[in-house]
Order: C-alpha cells, then sequence, then structure tokens
C-alpha cells in the first residue's frame, strides 16, 4: 500500500508542536513496527523555510514545501494545493490521509485519490474563547471549511466520538472510530514522582484555561508549601500571557509557577515522570493529547468534563473530571491527589492499562490500515 499523508509535520520529530503533530508522527512509527510493506510519503508545509526539502524518517519520505504564511484561508489555500497536487499526482497512492478538517482536509478533497479525513480540533467550540476581532475573523472562515470538508468527506476517522456527536447530521460520509497514536517512549516512564508538582501541558491560551490552575494552586500553598505548577508549552496568546504573569505575582506564586515554553519530547517524557499529576483546566477539548500522554505514563489526570475528554478518562477510575471552571473542585481534586499518593498512583496505574489497549502506535495503525483498505475499497 502506498499512503500519503498530508498535514502538520514536526519541523523537528524530537519536538512535535501541538497534538496533530505528534500523532501524525507516531502514527509513522507504529506503521513501521507493524512491517507490513506500506510505504508513506508525507506532504507538509513549512512557512519558515525559502525552499522545499525532502528528508527520510523513519521510513517515511517527508516532503517539506516552502508555503506564503498570509492568505491562505481567504484564497482556498490556492498555492498550497496547487503544490500538493502536483505532488501526489507523482506519487500516485493508493491512499491519502489528511490529517485534518481545515486546510489539509479541504485540499485532500480535490485531489481525486481514495481519502481519509482525521477530525481533530472542533473550530466553531474554539472561537468562543477568542478576543482578537482578526483571530476572530481567521477562525469564521476556518470553521466554514471545516463544514464544508465535514459534509463532503466520504470517509472521517474520529478519535473517540466527539466530533460525530458534535456535528450531528451534517456529515453525509462514514464514520470511523478509533485513537490518536502516543509514542512508545511515554509508556515507557518509569515514575519518580516529586511531592506536590502539577504539570500542565499545552498552548498558554485563553481556550486552555491555564489561569484556572494558579487560581486552584494558590489555595493549596498553605497546605502544601513545595508546591511547584509546571506549564509546558508554547506562548500563543501574548495578551494572555501578560494576564497570566500579572496574576501569578499578584498572587505571590512566583517561584511555584515555572513557564517551560515547549519542550522536546524527552524532556517532556521526564515531566510526566517527575509530576505528581496532570492537570488540563480547558473550555473545550476533542481528544488532547495531554491526557493520552499522561495515561500512557501512568501519571493521574485532572480534566476539565468537555469535548470528548470524558470518552478517553472514566472518572474516579482513570483520572478525576470536574466542570470548566469551577475552581474550588478543581483544588478539591488536588488536595485528594496530593495528599495521597498511594490512591493516585493506583489511578495512573489503571489509565495506563486503558493506555496499553487504546493508545500504543502499532495498535493504532493496526485499525487505520483497515480503515484504509475500506477507503480504497470504497472508492474502487
Amino acid at each position: 500500500m502506498r499512503l500519503v499523508i498530508v498535514g502538520p509535520f514536526p519541523r523537528h520529530p524530537s519536538a512535535p508542536d501541538g497534538g496533530v503533530e505528534a500523532s501524525t508522527s507516531d502514527l509513522i512509527l507504529g506503521l513501521r513496527t507493524l512491517d507490513r510493506g506500506v510505504h508513506v510519503d508525507v506532504i507538509t508545509l513549512d512557512d519558515s523555510a525559502t525552499k522545499d526539502r525532502t528528508v527520510n524518517w523513519n521510513g517515511a519520505v517527508v516532503h517539506y514545501l516552502h508555503s506564503p504564511r498570509r492568505l491562505l484561508t481567504t484564497t482556498r489555500y490556492y498555492l498550497p494545493r496547487r503544490r500538493i497536487r502536483a505532488l501526489v499526482s507523482e506519487i500516485e497512492p493508493d491512499v491519502v490521509h489528511a490529517q485534518g478538517t481545515q486546510m489539509f482536509g479541504d485540499i485532500g478533497l480535490s485531489l481525486g485519490y481514495p481519502l481519509l479525513v482525521s477530525v481533530h480540533g472542533i473550530v466553531d467550540e474554539e472561537l468562543k474563547y477568542l478576543d482578537n476581532p482578526i483571530a476572530k475573523l481567521r477562525r469564521r472562515l476556518q470553521s466554514q471549511v471545516q463544514r464544508r470538508v465535514i459534509r463532503k468527506a466520504r470517509h472521517l476517522y474520529q478519535p473517540g466520538g466527539y466530533p460525530m456527536r458534535h456535528f450531528g447530521g451534517l456529515a453525509q460520509g462514514n464514520w470511523h472510530t478509533g485513537w490518536n497514536p502516543v509514542s512508545d517512549g511515554f509508556f515507557a516512564v518509569e515514575p519518580s514522582r516529586a511531592p506536590a508538582t502539577i504539570l500542565f501541558v499545552g498552548a498558554v491560551t485563553r481556550l486552555k484555561g491555564v489561569m484556572d490552575l494558579v487560581e486552584a494552586a494558590s489555595k493549596l500553598l498553605a497546605e502544601f508549601p513545595r508546591l511547584e505548577v509546571r506549564v509546558a508549552g508554547g506562548f500563543r496568546e501574548p495578551a494572555y500571557l501578560e494576564t497570566l504573569q500579572a496574576r501569578v505575582r499578584q498572587l505571590h506564586l512566583e517561584r511555584q509557577v515555572s513557564l517551560l515554553g515547549p519542550l522536546r519530547r524527552a524532556d517532556l517524557i521526564e515531566e510526566y515522570s517527575r509530576c505528581s499529576v496532570l492537570v488540563l483546566p480547558s473550555y473545550q477539548e476533542n481528544s488532547p493529547m495531554a491526557v493520552a500522554e499522561a495515561m500512557a505514563a501512568a501519571t493521574p489526570v485532572i480534566a476539565t468534563r468537555v469535548g470528548g475528554v470524558a470518552d478517553m478518562v472514566d472518572d474516579g477510575m482513570t483520572g478525576l473530571l470536574y466542570s470548566p471552571g469551577a475552581i474550588e473542585l478543581l483544588a478539591e481534586h488536588l488536595r485528594r491527589v496530593l495528599r495521597d499518593p498511594v490512591a493516585a498512583a493506583h489511578i495512573g496505574e489503571e489509565a495506563r492499562h486503558v493506555a496499553e489497549d487504546r493508545f500504543r502506535p502499532s495498535k493504532v495503525a493496526t485499525r487505520l490500515l483497515d480503515v484504509y483498505q475500506q477507503v480504497i475499497d470504497d472508492h474502487g
């Protein structure tokens, strides 16, 4: 089988930027472990490059195409669409897998090959948490693209079941349900938990609710004077970052809160190993990689009951859930985990057991190979 994956891919595979890049690179690793004769080409865009480049990575050929930064959505991705179509025509794949229902899904629909589209974020929900007018306009246009792709695609892949529930009858094609893969490195974690160490993984944005975590942490300092809050992720909203830093100073938490920025994968795995708990206080999620990674690493999870999170976490068994914005309940969940490390470790081990069945790259790849064959058969 010759497979082309079109979508975001790490410029440096050891440092994926976000869940889509991580899951795509981990899928390639899963396909390689199966040794089923699948030839993989990845086509991605690199707006930081001045020219195209092609590299071989773990058996896959990765094509980085130089791309403009602006006027992509408003031109219906004219330039990258033309270049991706030309490259795909040269490769002549059996099946194309588009990672995302926005630009890459829209381009995928125009290629003429058997197509599977993976649903990642839900744009119309994310719109609610943007303040910048230009950013909101851009996301509205992207939401229109996403709905068009959902409506037209013959085959859609969803992690968990939330996208199908959200889009209801909009989709006319077939839904295929599975999970996104998590690197084997997370499953190999041997926990060495530091006391009262809270980890957040994700972009530092209003949507992700990092401020709520800071507020909850301030309520725990008297009981846990050695408390640490470690925030691993990029800073995509400068105004929100400034507000967050100001609030940290107001609460006198400068020594407790560390803004680490984006981390290389090896460093992120180390953070999962040493933390007491992962907290994801988001106001909207689909199937967050941070939760899947924490489960694989046997790290207890506290997360909001939004989007597809409840499909991933069995409340009270493999993690603890709460309603977004409920800072007092978040603080109480944190007390419960930090006071009883033995019970917390049991939750983490239960989560890892579930993760083994869902998120191992080889198991996700096996499922997707079956889906690819269905897509090919349906196209013929």
